[in-house]
């Protein structure tokens, strides 16, 4: 029994932990706005994509289970810092929605690395906050490092 419960409590406690001021959090406050920061924390897919051909979104998060966090657009490309092209679904019915599997986003991190959704990075670049009417905007376009941690 007690070999159980120091197993539970060491799962208990593993999760990403960022580096202080790399929070999703503390990256997006509007006192942030235009600055260049590093923020990390768990890749998200967005919660709906009609594909991308020439740019890519995924949602940077502090935990898995949020939805929403830094928005980070990437250019659809092979090498460092781009992402893989997602088609948009042919055949259906119009208004159909067709579940995307999680590993069909993939971006490509620093060291060529191809990293998806529920992995962890820490990303370099610009961040662009907004405060609209009380609900904060967060998003990083073409961030200048990607690093799979």
């Amino acid at each position: 029994m007690r070999m159980r419960v120091l197993l539970l409590l060491a799962l208990v406690g593993c999760g990403h932990k960022p580096k202080p001021g790399e929070s999703v959090a503390e990256v997006c406050k509007v006192e942030n706005n235009h600055k260049d920061v590093f923020v990390s924390g768990y890749l998200n897919p967005p919660v709906l994509m009609i594909g991308c051909e020439q740019s890519c979104m995924v949602e940077l998060v502090p935990t898995t289970s949020e939805r929403y966090g830094l928005s980070l657009f990437f250019p659809v490309g092979t090498g460092p810092r781009t992402m893989a092209p997602v088609h948009v679904a042919t055949g259906g019915s119009p208004g159909e929605v067709e579940e995307l599997p999680a590993d069909a986003l993939k971006l490509v991190a620093d060291d060529g690395k191809v990293v998806t959704p529920g992995d962890v990075v820490r990303i370099h670049g610009t961040v662009d906050v907004d405060d609209d009417r009380g609900t904060i905007q967060c998003a990083m376009h073409q961030p200048s490092s990607v690093v799979a941690l």
